[in-house]
């Protein structure tokens, strides 16, 4: 969704994200930082931000396409990981304290909502624009949609404990382990307001394994390690626990809506189209496998 540089400094590197332009606000970014500076104070290791010699941390860039902005990190070293149950189980406790860790903030923060409107309306805003350019199954899209929606608004209000701040983007791409095999976890910018079952569910829902009995007992497997650490210190009812696996669905749609048909340009249209098509074939199977 950004642009990625490596910066070396000697024996030191560094990652710099340049934001698109127009997609995240100068506030938003801001915001984004702070809630690393709040997790670092709550001692939960996260990525850290590299401060300015100005004493701020974002950046502006002059584009022709007008004003980018830019935060450089350290580097989060260590494994990607998380195949072994003990580390699912240690990440399990870890999103639980990040989670905790949110809680605490009582004060607004400038960021978005994770909720059905943008996770879900926004993106099949986004992929109807093509509906009359490529032969997507749109019936099937849009009876899950509204399918997905109404099971989560049936059983959950955005109220703490189970709405709140959350990563937004919980998968093993943006998760490194130590050699004690500790997580620490990068990669903020799709953090905000959301259901926390939603969060887990980015994590414990492997999609790309499939639905055949192999991969559903891996999963299961998979689940009960993250949940096992997670619910040592924060508890879940059992709605959140019966909606996980409807919550991949909220994802595939965003996958599909707001990553693929929105950035089609960048992806090029024969990407976007095999991506939407693969992703559309997955889900089904992963309504049927489900009962969604």
């Amino acid at each position: 969704m950004h642009d990625t540089y490596v910066v070396k400094a000697g024996l030191k590197q560094y990652y710099l994200k340049i934001y698109y332009c127009g997609l995240r606000t100068l506030e938003e970014i801001e915001a984004e930082v702070s809630l690393l500076h709040h997790l670092k104070k709550e001692s939960i290791r996260v990525v850290d931000p590299v401060v300015r010699n100005n004493g701020s941390y974002v950046l502006e860039l002059k584009a022709v396409e007008g004003i980018r902005f830019g935060v450089l990190y350290d580097e989060v070293e260590g494994e990607e990981g998380g195949t072994d149950g003990e580390m699912i189980e240690k990440l399990g406790t870890y999103i639980a304290s990040i989670h905790n860790a949110f809680d605490k903030i009582t004060v607004p923060v400038q960021r978005w909502h994770l909720d059905c409107a943008s996770l879900i309306d926004h993106s099949m805003q986004y992929l109807m624009k093509y509906a009359n350019t490529y032969p997507f199954d749109f019936e099937f899209l849009n009876s899950i949609a509204a399918e997905a929606k109404r099971k989560i608004e049936a059983d959950f209000t955005k109220t703490l404990p189970t709405y709140g701040l959350c990563h937004g983007d919980i998968y093993g791409g943006n998760i490194r382990f130590d050699h004690s095999g500790n997580p620490i976890i990068f990669d903020f910018d799709l953090s905000g307001y959301g259901w926390r079952a939603y969060d887990i569910s980015l994590l414990v829902c492997r999609y790309g394994w499939g639905v055949d009995r192999e991969a559903m007992e891996k999963r299961e497997r998979r689940k009960e390690a993250f949940l096992s650490g997670y619910t040592k210190d924060r508890s879940l009812s059992a709605k959140e626990l019966d909606s996980l696996y409807i919550f991949a669905v909220f994802r595939r749609i965003f996958n599909m809506g707001s990553l693929y048909a929105f950035f089609a340009e960048s992806w090029g249209h024969d990407i976007f189209y095999k991506n939407v098509q693969e992703e559309i074939t997955l889900l089904k199977d992963w309504v049927r496998a489900y009962n969604i």
